[in-house]
């Protein structure tokens, strides 16, 4: 009997750095205005480095636009840095500027339209969650 619970808590252990690496990262797109979008990633604390989905020229090129908003982290070429933890905030402008075949986020009647994936995120420090924060929102032409 000694034996197995021995082999539990070595287990047990074992799956412990495994656990405290599955936490999530949360982004949180929102309008906070006619023509700026607030963008927030909540980081856990072994999380220093993020890869952005739209990497390459194109991506640092729409990221290059990004307010900081504190001092969290950092979209450093196709990276999201930080010391973990925390949560980064960023104020993104709208533009009409094409980058990458369109523009990622315009002035519309009522508020803005959003290519979603410019703010997309690896999955390397956990599951990634989004959440959209405006009074009325259309995705995939439905609304929610």
């Amino acid at each position: 009997m000694k034996n197995s619970r021995s082999w539990l808590c070595l287990i047990g252990a074992a799956l412990l750095p495994l656990s405290a690496h599955s936490a999530t990262v949360d982004v949180d797109i929102k309008l906070a205005s006619a023509d700026t979008l607030e963008v927030s990633f909540a980081l856990p604390e072994h999380c220093t480095a993020l890869a952005f989905l739209k990497d390459g020229r194109d991506g640092q090129q729409i990221r290059a636009a990004w307010q900081k908003q504190n001092d969290c982290a950092v979209a450093d070429g196709d990276l999201l840095k930080s010391a973990g933890a925390c949560t980064a905030r960023f104020r993104v402008p709208a533009t009409m500027q094409k980058i990458s075949g369109y523009p990622g986020s315009f002035p519309a009647p009522g508020g803005m339209y959003v290519h979603s994936s410019n703010y997309a995120l690896a999955d390397s420090c956990g599951p990634v969650r989004y959440r959209y924060l405006a009074p009325d929102i259309v995705m995939n032409s439905a609304a929610r």
